[in-house]
């Protein structure tokens, strides 16, 4: 018995989900490039700024999200990669509201 084949009771849809919500929030930090510190002086149109800037930044999770999601389909991991890929339609559809009124 392999190490993947120990891994394949843990092959539940929820645990896609919850990291395929986990990861973008884990990488929002990191990738996000503006520190609020340097807007304080547009602070009346720093929301409007970062209305603008946040489908950026909610794209740049969503590829961590696709490499996620090969990785599970690769090993055979179905039900994890569709909890993946369930998350990523579900940032993505935000992704499009978000534009769609801003």
């Amino acid at each position: 018995m392999g190490f993947l084949d120990k891994l394949k009771k843990y092959d539940i849809f929820w645990i896609g989900l919850i990291l395929g919500i986990a990861l973008p929030l884990l990488l929002y930090p990191i990738l996000r490039p503006l520190d609020p510190k340097n807007f304080a002086f547009i602070s009346a149109d720093y929301h409007k700024a970062m209305l603008k800037m946040l489908p950026m930044l909610l794209s740049r999770c969503v590829f961590p999200n696709a490499l996620l999601f090969f990785l599970f389909i690769w090993n055979r991991f179905d039900k994890i990669a569709k909890g993946v890929l369930y998350s990523t339609v579900g940032i993505t559809a935000v992704l499009i509201v978000i534009q769609i009124i801003f």
